[in-house]
């Protein structure tokens, strides 16, 4: 058989990005849960090697090379991003239980009856075994959502009360300052008021007269003098 040609292998896997790549397609368990747990650092691993076998410069005369390298560098930037990953193995998904039913049926119609059922049963107590943990894994996604939002509504709570501790003080310090000034200005119209009733006083009155005589006596005492 002749070498297949990487560059048409390449071209004809189209968007099946792991037969870009050479690698295994996802698998389907007994309850049809589709997985595939290829590291990372493997799938780079296929690409540079598959890179290599569809790169242009190694292929000069061929034109298609260029596109089959793009889809090679297409395909391992899908299955090395979560989200893009996550899709194709969403789009697998139904060629995966396709081989997966495929593969129990062959593998059943080897046993004699008695076998048979047994197999069977083996079968649905998996199948039932998957679903379950499944619903687990549901339950405690939900319960960890809950207490997520528990938390998130203790912490808003908690901000709240301090926003509202904040504007009580921010209240009282206004109230204190407003009583200091008020206190400022009754002191300074005491003080006023005590300026005027100096200047009122029978001892005031006495300074006066006193310095009005002073002033009378030095100016008789400068007119006998001249």
């Amino acid at each position: 058989m002749a070498p297949i040609d990487p560059i048409s292998a390449v071209l004809d896997a189209g968007d099946d990005f792991f037969a870009v790549l050479c690698l295994p397609p996802p698998n389907a368990d007994a309850a049809g849960t589709v997985t595939w747990s290829i590291p990372e650092a493997d799938v780079r691993r296929a690409f540079r090697k598959r890179a290599a076998d569809v790169h242009p410069d190694k292929h000069r005369f061929n034109t298609a090379a260029t596109a089959a390298y793009q889809a090679v560098a297409r395909a391992a930037a899908a299955l090395t991003d979560d989200g893009l990953r996550e899709r194709a193995v969403e789009a697998a998904a139904p060629a995966a239980r396709e081989r997966r039913a495929a593969e129990v049926a062959a593998a059943t119609a080897k046993l004699d009856p008695a076998s048979r059922a047994a197999a069977a049963a083996v079968d649905r107590d998996d199948a039932r075994a998957a679903v379950a943990a499944r619903a687990a894994a549901v339950a405690d996604a939900a319960a960890a959502a809950a207490v997520a939002r528990r938390a998130a509504a203790a912490a808003k709570a908690v901000a709240r009360k301090r926003m509202r501790e904040r504007q009580r003080s921010s209240d009282d310090d206004e109230a204190l300052a407003g009583d200091a000034g008020d206190k400022g200005a009754g002191n300074a119209a005491s003080a006023a008021a005590s300026d005027e009733d100096d200047d009122t006083t029978p001892g005031a009155a006495l300074r006066a007269a006193a310095a009005a005589r002073a002033r009378r006596k030095r100016g008789s005492g400068r007119k006998v003098v001249g």
